[in-house]
């Protein structure tokens, strides 16, 4: 028999889960196709995102997407299987919406290499968000902004 245990990942201010009856933004219908994914020539880019180091369960990270710092990454453990939910959300009450695209790769030998799933818009929404169940390892979770140009609290 398997436990499972179910933790979330936050990267907002936000506490609850991800609510499936999200009211839809007219802001997520149309909004073009996401850039090209910057490799090479810049600091802040996906192969060196800004690194706020591991995240902690149920405990929201707050960061914020500038023309420096547009690619936020976090590592996190898991001891055994267990459903996670990551998401972006409101950094604030009252904020605006920032549309985000998250990565979630694992660890593997070389590396963390290609992801294993990502999501831009979450139902109805701009935000990300992924729900999955994960086997034990080290995970890495990366958040830009739909676009080079998009930026604001995540």
């Amino acid at each position: 028999m398997r436990t499972s245990l179910a933790h979330t990942l936050l990267l907002s201010s936000s506490l609850t889960l991800l609510a499936p009856a999200c009211m839809a933004s007219p802001e997520a219908a149309d909004k073009g196709v996401e850039e090209d994914v910057p490799l090479d020539g810049k600091l802040d880019s996906f192969r060196n995102p800004t690194d706020h180091g591991r995240i902690g369960f149920d405990r929201p990270e707050v960061a914020e997407l500038t023309a420096d710092a547009g690619f936020h990454a976090w590592t996190f453990n898991l001891e055994a299987e267990a459903d996670v939910l990551l998401r972006t959300d409101l950094a604030m009450p009252g904020g605006r919406n920032v549309d985000t695209v998250l990565y979630l790769y694992r660890e593997g030998s070389r590396g963390f290499g290609r992801a294993i799933t990502s999501n831009d818009d979450a139902p109805g929404t701009l935000f990300s968000a992924v729900s999955r169940r994960l086997e034990a390892g080290r995970y890495r979770v990366l958040v830009k902004g739909y676009t080079q140009r998009t930026d604001g609290p995540l």
